[in-house]
């Protein structure tokens, strides 16, 4: 297989059509219908396809295919892949999956990030729910695996740090979820204060109902360390609530709030990543917001314009980018995750206070046995107190060596998933807090 490919996945359901027509009636770029009906009208029969290996955007195969009544014409049928990561074939004059061929490999590990399959609304009412949060906080932070954390009875809030009686994390599978859909989209997380809420409902009395908002003059300074990526850059008119291109700052954030709303033991991938993005009609505009500023098109490849003349083997045709003005689904834009470049030690040398079995003490066996003679009870169930555990170890023997580091949306997928296998390593190991009870 070309080096510049790699399997990932991309939607088929709508997409594997056998009529033209149909393809160009397909999901497109919005993931869904346009009736606005919510953010993720289509979310089954997602499988593996061709992609570019740098970008993971959909190589599509342009097939001379019938549609109704036998009338022919191009389409741009995605490639699915077998779990060796083979192409598949396709039936004669369509786009639909030879069986014969092979078998799809199925995407079916979203877990919790299937609560993106809601309205637009919803996502927004969670995020404004932490924007609130924020705003009754008094500082907000990141913990070691990088999900959110916000402050009360603080003594101390700098630009660099926060010192704070209390904190609480920001763990909701939703409410990350709706802190990737908007910093994916804007940048940031400043909204316009005059923007009416036009899904508040109540009191028919009351005013018009408006979003929360940060104030720049009080919430700003909230903020610290590496979630000062979260706020907008200057802006010449306030209140700085336009969209603005992605920073690897911001595509670091979001990559720990994806992984903060997944399934601790899941997994993430390109195929994950493209998928919800498009199930969050990130890279369109709706109704009720903007799309991502920098987009990609999908890439096509081409064996020619005589339909009896077709080039083979299909691999060895040349790929180019989607040119405007094709039909669903070459017409399908994505974000580029360009800026993107991502090193394990740059954001996860640190360590944690944890338990551990005593059997990884490494004792000699007279020790071991002194050990389990005083506290009557099998080594195996034995746990102690380790106060610096660290996560580089962790995440170099959990995802390997081979994924500390990347560029574009492999470097975006990487982060991701160390900051998912450090939030599973902390939520398994670590030291429980004391309630005060006495269980005896």
């Amino acid at each position: 297989m070309n080096g510049s490919i790699t399997r990932l996945a991309v939607v088929l359901g709508t997409l594997l059509l056998t009529s033209p027509s149909a393809l160009a009636q397909g999901s497109g770029s919005g993931g869904g219908g346009d009736n606005g009906s919510g953010c993720g009208d289509l979310f089954g029969d997602l499988v593996h396809v061709l992609r570019d290996a740098q970008t993971g955007v959909p190589i599509l195969q342009k097939r001379w295919v019938a549609g109704p009544k036998d009338v022919y014409a191009w389409a741009y049928c995605p490639i699915a892949l077998d779990a060796a990561g083979q192409e598949l074939g396709f039936l004669p004059d369509s786009c639909d999956l030879d069986p014969a061929t092979g078998t799809a490999v199925a995407v079916d590990y979203f877990g919790r990030l299937s609560a993106g399959r809601t309205k637009e609304r919803n996502i927004r009412m969670h995020f404004d729910e932490v924007v609130d949060k924020i705003k009754a906080s008094q500082a907000v932070s990141r913990d070691q695996t990088g999900r959110l954390m916000l402050g009360t009875s603080c003594t101390s809030v700098t630009p660099a740090a926060a010192t704070c009686f209390e904190w609480t994390l920001v763990d909701s599978p939703v409410e990350n979820i709706a802190l990737y859909h908007r910093l994916m989209k804007y940048g940031h997380y400043q909204t316009d204060p005059a923007e009416v809420d036009t899904s508040a409902h109540g009191d028919p009395a009351l005013p018009t109902q408006l979003h929360p908002a940060l104030d720049p003059a009080v919430d700003y300074a909230k903020f610290t360390g590496a979630t000062r990526a979260l706020l907008p850059d200057a802006c010449a008119t306030a209140p700085c609530a336009a969209p603005q291109a992605l920073t690897n700052e911001d595509f670091a954030l979001a990559a720990s709030f994806l992984a903060t709303g997944a399934d601790k033991d899941g997994r993430i991938t390109v195929d994950l990543v493209r998928y919800m993005d498009r199930i969050l009609k990130i890279p369109v505009a709706t109704p009720e917001s903007a799309a991502a500023l920098k987009l990609l098109p999908a890439k096509v490849r081409d064996c020619g314009s005589d339909p009896a003349q077709q080039l083979t083997p299909a691999s060895a045709c040349p790929v180019a980018d989607a040119a405007p003005g094709l039909p669903a689904p070459a017409s399908e834009r994505f974000v580029d995750f360009g800026p993107v470049s991502y090193l394990r030690t740059d954001s996860f040398s640190t360590t944690v206070e944890a338990i551990k079995p005593a059997d990884t003490l490494g004792l000699n066996r007279l020790r071991t046995l002194a050990l389990m003679a005083v506290l009557r009870t099998p080594i195996d169930d034995v746990w102690v107190i380790d106060p610096s555990v660290s996560l580089l170890e962790w995440l170099d023997v959990r995802n390997g060596l081979e994924t500390n580091s990347g560029v574009d949306v492999t470097g975006f997928v990487n982060s991701a998933n160390d900051a998912l296998r450090c939030i599973e390593f902390v939520h398994n190991y670590a030291v429980p807090l004391n309630l005060g009870w006495n269980f005896k």
